[in-house]
C-alpha cells in the first residue's frame, strides 16, 4: 500500500512543534538541515545548536531575507561543523535528517513560534522513502544555488 504523507502528518500546536523541533535536534546524530527564510538565533536555539555541534552532528543552515545580526553570526562561528548559507529568494521551510523531514509553514523565528498558527507535514524517511528522497533533492538544489 502507498502511504501518503498526510498518513504520517500532523497538525500540531505550537507547544507539540516545539518538542518535536527540540527532539529533532537530538535525533539528530550525523547531519541535520534547518530550512527557513527568517532565522533569528535565540538562546535556547543556540544552545540545542551547540548540543547538536558538541556531539559533531553536522549542521546546514539556508536562511534568505534578510541578513542575521552581527552577534548572532558571532553565536555561530563558535560552534563546530555548522555551515551557513544565505539564499535572497528563499521561501521554503523545512528541517531534516536522516530519518525524516519535517515541512512546514513555520520560520525559525520566535514571532512565528509565540504568535503565529502554522502547520506542519512529517515525513517518514522509510516509511514514505520516494517523497522523503524527492523533498530532499529540491533541498539540495537550493543548497547548490545559496551563497
Amino acid at each position: 500500500m502507498d502511504q501518503s504523507p498526510y498518513y504520517h502528518s500532523r497538525v500540531p500546536n505550537n507547544k507539540w512543534r516545539f518538542s518535536l523541533y527540540r527532539k529533532y535536534n537530538y535525533r539528530s546524530k550525523y547531519e541535520l538541515v534547518l530550512v527557513s527564510p527568517y532565522l533569528q538565533i535565540s538562546k535556547t536555539f543556540f544552545e540545542r545548536l551547540k548540543d547538536a555541534s558538541n556531539r559533531r552532528v553536522r549542521i546546514k543552515i539556508i536562511y534568505g531575507k534578510e541578513d542575521l545580526h552581527s552577534n548572532e553570526k558571532a553565536l555561530i562561528a563558535e560552534l563546530n561543523g555548522i555551515e551557513l548559507y544565505y539564499f535572497e529568494n528563499l521561501h521554503a521551510k523545512c528541517y531534516y535528517n536522516k530519518n525524516s523531514m519535517v515541512i512546514t509553514s513555520m520560520n525559525m523565528y520566535q514571532f512565528s513560534e509565540k504568535n503565529n498558527r502554522e502547520t506542519d507535514i512529517l515525513i517518514d524517511s522509510e516509511s514514505d522513502s520516494r517523497l522523503y528522497q524527492k523533498a530532499t533533492s529540491e533541498v539540495k538544489s537550493i543548497l547548490q544555488s545559496a551563497d
